[in-house]
């Protein structure tokens, strides 16, 4: 939109002004809102209350909606001169009713369907035949335009009256519910009650919202009175979309709202991302997507044309460029009726557009689908770290699985030590089935699951009456509703057979590829749960043989839960003592009462320069009186061993020790127990010790077998040097002399190639133990234990967790954490980034023609031809099926893009030739967004590029397209000229 600038009518006003006398006369005019007092209007309440109405010469009155009070109603008849109103407002324009519209505040729909989760709503189509509560076919005009979108026949809807309730959803009075994005999920959320979405935003219908309009009757009479509040309106929305607990505050003091204050902030926050005031001008208005939505009215059937659309958006300075623009658009009418004729001939192209878009939609459901099973993995290994039992852990898994495919019912299976299938988890399957079941002797023939146990491979039973191998079991499935079972056996990482995991179907059904790849990746996660379990017993077990050493040993323990103040205290007998810590802030605490009162401050002050960073081990020597009054000596030795995210020391745990013998005993005896002291703290896996004096070493027989030696007399630091990755020497050497010199904490893990040659992953901890009068340390004592099993562990799950399966690049999670990063990075330090959303043309004929294995090998080749295009720093990620993203970091300029979009291009516009000989050609199309002009969070981004692929594709693929928003060209002047690549 432009604005001329008249110097000779602005000297002339100017002259006026000088002349008129000083008169401030209030002007009362009626606003209608279209529901109660909220967040929805704070633009509207801003402008009251900050002024900018009375400064404009105005005294506006702002009244509430009610279900009989409709906006344009009341504009029309004259009972206010203006209103806010939806997509409606349109729908009455182009039927006759002379309204105006002023601004558009909302840039998308809040409007929005609810359905319970468990109703098995998804999509548009899932509401034919249920009930859904609307306003009526003008009010809920996104509806009405959605379902004809979708080819859905109303008339098989059963629509009912709003009742304004949301608890009609959750009662079942109604199956889907109008709402407001911005409203009524905060309800169902504070309810528990998960819910699903259906916004006609997804189905192609993508309106304005809460349009503020007049009558043309106000603006022939009043054009500087609606000029002064259109102005002083947005106004108060810039005011209200930046002081959002302002106007929170205000609407429940002033206006008595009786929401609560969350609900607003809630409200608040989704609104926002609805008015997108950091990409558009507030009140912005696309000419072409009015026309767009008046089309799509036609196109419903809920009007005749759209000739009445002319003149409706206000513009007061734009007369002359609207008559001209108007000469143009029927010049193009002109042009039009000339390529209609050709319209005929394109008929075919049409066809394969519409067969392309059909397709499109179907990839976006493929996405959908997998989004939903990586949130399941998430839920999943989330569980699994959070450690709960292995009954809720598959029973949890079991009911994820069904809630994302309704149709299949889930059974897992345990394998115990004597051959039989033990019940792990089925919450859908009849109780008598899985009693019949449960126990059950693996074998060939014995169902699905016994077959697939013995055999070690995925069994199929399309059809349970007809399989062989369901002959004994018939009767029970007939009884219990079921018709076909797939069983695929859960293994560990040495191939060793824990169980089964079977899907079951009430009708006859064979696997697709893609849910026997779903069903592979069912049973992974459970192996992952039940090693996880079995791993958590082990330890306890061992926990259990630490407690019989503690007590053979003398040995004491206690542990101190510093954030509850809790403490566990365990003596040589295994008697544990708790307490529970008051405040521990200056004095010293009650739980150290059994310390002697001489020695109890030191022991405090130790424990506290720990807790302080001042140094790294709390190790004190201190006496206590026993039970006959005989005064005892302690040594205690702890250390931190948990930290919070913020590094503050939350856990602290150690052992003591009864030295009295020790200190009457001669200093060899003393070293002896020393030593032995060691090895018991440390679980006596493997010990070494260094005799810094004499340079001499001792290692146990067990660190020798570790570190792949025979049993040395005299081995040497270097002997021990030799054996590690030389790589990793360095660390050690470092970590050595750092202990040495500066007491620091000794534990360091390494690398060695063992006796087999083969890669492992060790862990030695250890500290100085005597230091001579003069400073000097005299013995470095420590252990060494094989870790290469958690390693191994701890990178399934990181592999698992953040990278994709197929191809090994980093998926959706990760892709967001280092986006986010950069995101960060760039505020800080002023960098930039750009986003590039890639789709792979002609991949679905690969697949269809060579088939999946193909089309997966494709994909990998396609990772690595990306990957070879970037730097160490750039980010290529998949998200699923033939869509990759590329994150560029720290870019010095935005043209710097132009040359890795046209690289990938070519590379990727290359024939690939696969493992079968077979050479196919694809190419691809990519979409670009930048950080900062076009938003600052991952999702934004995302966004603004996925547009831009659409754009590329339209313009014929094998090129690439920049996003462009108004509000941000200035920043991508170097960037335009991409898209005409």
């Amino acid at each position: 939109m432009r604005c001329k600038f008249d110097v000779q009518q602005f000297t002339r006003l100017l002259g006026l002004l000088a002349v008129m006398p000083v008169c401030v006369y209030a002007e009362t005019i009626d606003l209608q809102l279209r529901w109660h007092h909220q967040f929805q209007f704070a633009g509207y309440y801003a402008a009251v209350q900050q002024g900018y109405y009375q400064k404009a010469g105005l005294n506006v009155v702002i009244h509430e909606g009610v279900p009989d009070k409709i906006p344009i109603n009341e504009v029309v008849q004259g009972h206010a001169q203006y209103g806010v109103a939806n997509s409606e407002l349109l729908l009455a324009r182009l039927k006759g009713d002379p309204l105006v519209l002023l601004a558009a505040i909302y840039q998308h729909s809040p409007s929005v369907l609810l359905a319970r989760k468990d109703s098995g709503i998804f999509s548009p189509s899932d509401l034919v035949g249920k009930k859904v509560m609307l306003l009526g076919k003008t009010i809920d005009a996104d509806f009405a335009a959605m379902f004809p979108n979708e080819r859905i026949d109303m008339a098989k809807i059963h629509i009912i009256p709003s009742s304004y309730d949301i608890q009609d959803l959750v009662t079942g009075k109604t199956d889907a519910f109008n709402s407001y994005i911005s409203n009524e999920p905060y309800f169902l959320k504070q309810q528990g009650i998960e819910f699903t979405v259906i916004s006609p935003r997804n189905y192609g219908v993508d309106f304005y919202s809460d349009m503020l309009f007049t009558s043309e009757n106000e603006l022939k009479n009043h054009p500087e009175r609606v000029k002064a509040f259109l102005n002083a309106s947005l106004q108060g929305w810039h005011y209200a979309i930046n002081h959002p607990q302002e106007i929170i505050a205000l609407l429940q003091h002033q206006y008595h709202v009786q929401k609560s204050k969350a609900h607003l902030e809630f409200e608040a926050d989704t609104i926002r991302s609805l008015i997108l005031p950091d990409l558009v001008e507030i009140g912005h208005i696309n000419p072409w997507r009015l026309q767009h939505m008046a089309d799509t009215f036609v196109q419903a059937g809920m009007v005749e044309n759209t000739d009445l659309l002319e003149d409706f958006v206000y513009a007061p300075d734009e007369i002359g460029e609207r008559k001209r623009l108007i000469r143009y658009l029927k010049i193009m009418v002109v042009i039009a009726l000339i390529i209609s004729v050709i319209v005929a001939v394109m008929y075919a192209a049409y066809q394969s557009i519409k067969r392309e878009n059909q397709q499109r939609k179907r990839i976006a459901e493929q996405l959908r689908q997998r989004t939903n099973e990586l949130a399941l993995h998430n839920i999943i290994l989330q569980k699994i770290g959070q450690g709960i039992a292995l009954p809720e852990l598959l029973d949890e898994l079991a009911r994820q699985v069904e809630i994302l495919h309704p149709r299949m019912l889930c059974s897992i299976l345990l394998l115990d030590n004597n051959n039989q299938l033990r019940h792990g988890a089925a919450p859908s399957l009849p109780d008598f089935y899985s009693q019949a079941v449960d126990g059950i002797v693996i074998g060939e023939g014995v169902g699905s699951c016994g077959t697939a146990a013995c055999r070690g491979e995925r069994y199929i039973a399309e059809d349970l009456q007809q399989d062989p191998f369901w002959i004994p079991f018939r009767e029970l499935t007939k009884q219990a509703g079921l018709q076909s079972c797939w069983s695929q056996p859960i293994k560990d990482n040495q191939g060793k057979v824990l169980g089964t995991f079977a899907i079951y179907h009430a009708q006859p059904t064979i696997p697709l590829s893609s849910e026997i790849e779903l069903i592979e990746n069912y049973a992974n996660l459970a192996q992952l749960g039940i090693e996880r379990t079995r791993a958590t017993v082990a330890l306890q077990e061992s926990e259990q043989r630490l407690l019989f050493v503690l007590k053979g040993s003398g040995l004491g323990f206690w542990d101190w839960n510093i954030d509850s103040n809790t403490v566990q205290i365990t003596n040589s007998n295994t008697d544990v003592t708790r307490h529970d810590a008051a405040d521990i802030q200056s004095d010293t605490p009650l739980w150290l009462d059994f310390v002697h009162t001489d020695d109890r401050e030191k022991v405090w002050q130790s424990i506290q320069q720990v807790l302080n960073g001042k140094q790294t081990t709390h190790e004190i020597e201190y006496r206590v009186f026993d039970k006959n009054g005989d005064v005892r000596w302690i040594l205690d030795h702890a250390s931190i061993v948990q930290y919070s995210e913020a590094g503050k020391p939350v856990r602290m745990s150690g052992t003591h020790t009864d030295i009295t013998e020790r200190k009457l005993a001669e200093q060899q005896l003393r070293d002896s127990e020393q030593r032995l002291t060691l090895c018991q703290l440390y679980g006596g896996i493997g010990t070494w010790e260094a005799d810094l004096i004499n340079d001499r070493q001792f290692w146990s027989s067990t660190t020798c077998k570790l570190l792949g030696f025979p049993e040395m007399e005299n081995p040497t630091f270097e002997d021990f040097l030799a054996v590690i990755v030389p790589e990793d020497r360095q660390i050690i050497i470092d970590a050595t002399e750092a202990h040495l010199t500066q007491r620091t904490k000794y534990d360091v893990e390494y690398r060695i190639i063992d006796v087999d040659n083969q890669l492992r992953w060790m862990r030695s901890l250890g500290r100085v133990d005597e230091i001579l009068s003069n400073g000097k340390p005299t013995f470095f004592r420590g252990i060494v234990q094989d870790i290469t099993d958690r390693k191994a562990a701890e990178e399934q799950i990181k592999q698992l967790a953040f990278y994709d399966p197929l191809t090994q690049l980093p998926n959706r999670r990760l892709l967001y954490d280092r986006l986010q990063y950069g995101i960060e990075l760039g505020k800080r330090e002023g960098k930039k980034l750009a986003v590039l959303v890639l789709d792979l043309d002609h991949f679905k004929a690969v697949n269809d023609n060579l088939g999946h294995k193909a089309g997966d090998e494709l994909l990998q080749k396609v990772a690595e031809r990306i990957a070879g295009q970037l730097r160490k720093i750039d980010t290529a990620a998949r998200l699923g099926g033939d869509e990759f993203v590329v994150v560029l970091a720290e870019l010095a300029h935005f043209e710097d893009v132009e040359r890795v979009a046209l690289a990938i291009i070519s590379e990727l516009s290359a024939p690939f030739l696969l493992r079968e000989n077979d050479e196919v050609n694809i190419g691809t199309s990519i979409g670009i967004s930048f950080y900062p002009p076009h938003g600052d969070n991952p999702e934004i981004l995302l966004d603004c590029a996925d547009t831009a692929l659409y754009r590329a594709k339209d313009q014929g693929r094998g090129c690439f397209c920049v996003f462009q928003a108004d509000n941000a060209k200035q920043y991508i002047d170097s960037a335009t000229a991409y898209s005409s690549v």
